[in-house]
């Protein structure tokens, strides 16, 4: 929120002087910049109640948290990069086909391997 701000407060004075400023590549940036940061730091956190990955599955085991964060590591920061390239290409289809990436493959690989005993 720190580093949002200023670039959220930054943009509406150029709105409001009359610069053309694109909203929606600014957001685009923002969002996948903090997607990378997040996947950058995904795969080294531990077991917790507050901060990850946290479904029944990854908290049921710790080899399941830190392979479900190992994968969705690398799947936030390949997203974080999709959402920066969408910006320029402002493409729905890309968007939800990003959204669905992040939310289904961590569920889906978490609950493959609690149904494998991990």
């Amino acid at each position: 929120m720190a580093a949002l701000s200023p670039i959220v407060v930054c943009s509406s004075y150029a709105i409001a002087l009359g610069i053309n400023v694109n909203i929606t590549l600014l957001t685009y940036l923002i969002i996948g910049l903090m997607l990378l940061v997040i996947g950058n730091y995904l795969s080294k956190t531990k077991q917790n109640y507050s901060a990850g990955i946290r479904i029944p599955w990854t908290l049921s085991s710790e080899e399941n948290w830190n392979r479900t964060h190992r994968v969705s590591s690398r799947l936030f920061i390949f997203c974080g990069l999709a959402m920066i390239a969408n910006g320029f290409l402002d493409s729905n289809i890309l968007l939800f086909f990003i959204m669905a990436v992040l939310i289904v493959i961590p569920y889906a690989y978490s609950f493959f391997l609690f149904k494998k005993g991990i």
